[in-house]
């Protein structure tokens, strides 16, 4: 790792930054790489839900939830979160937690 880059947990100062960070990574994933082709509006609301600044900042003051950020020359490179288990799957209980 290069010694500009900081690993450190996310704060609240960090929602927009990590929102913009997010939604970068979900479209270069599924949108480029998988080429999902996602309904237009469905993708619109579905971003807007899941990455927006206020979800994001709603995560980082969760309590059931972690972030931690990886900061190089001031700006956020990369990023885990971890949360409750939302996988619709018979084995995934309320006790799991999930690397989103």
């Amino acid at each position: 790792m290069n010694n500009n880059m900081i690993l450190r947990d996310a704060a609240p100062t960090d929602a927009l930054a990590l929102s913009a960070l997010k939604l970068h990574c979900f479209r270069a994933t599924f949108l480029d790489e998988f080429k999902i082709p996602y309904p237009p509006a469905d993708l619109a609301l579905f971003e807007a839900e899941t990455y927006g600044v206020e979800t994001v900042a709603s995560e980082l003051a969760a309590s059931d939830h972690r972030t931690w950020v990886i900061e190089g020359n001031g700006q956020l490179v990369a990023y885990a979160h971890v949360g409750p288990c939302k996988l619709p799957h018979p084995l995934a209980g309320p006790d799991d937690g999930e690397l989103y």
